[in-house]
């Protein structure tokens, strides 16, 4: 699960970060997407913790990708820090969310096999 972990972490990242950066007054469109998609990722992380909802991580990717490409497509490039920093953090959470939950833990057939012989 520690995947997971990480990507709650960077969604709490993307909340705050509009404070840390005091976006400008022509930046708060993307200060409220940051908060939105921040709480997003933290609440599919979140929900990633139950059997019965544990591929909710997959909408980490999606809310990731809709936050990079708002960031590459909305501000003309190198962009102001916010947007090289959501850039970022999008590229960080779309790699985590496709670890899978239980990435320290040996395969299903594996620990199957070895309930059998222990």
């Amino acid at each position: 699960m520690w995947p997971r972990y990480f990507e709650i972490l960077l969604g709490l990242w993307l909340v705050v970060s509009p404070e840390i950066y005091g976006h400008a007054a022509e930046l708060q469109a993307l200060a409220a997407s940051e908060r939105v998609t921040g709480a997003a990722i933290v609440i599919a992380s979140v929900l990633s913790f139950w059997r019965r909802t544990e591929s909710a991580h997959f909408a980490s990717g999606a809310i990731a990708l809709l936050l990079a490409a708002y960031g590459w497509l909305s501000f003309p490039r190198p962009g102001p820090p916010p947007v090289q920093n959501d850039i970022t953090v999008a590229v960080v959470v779309l790699m985590f969310f496709l670890l899978p939950n239980r990435a320290s833990q040996p395969p299903e057939s594996w620990r199957k096999h070895r309930q059998v012989r222990g």
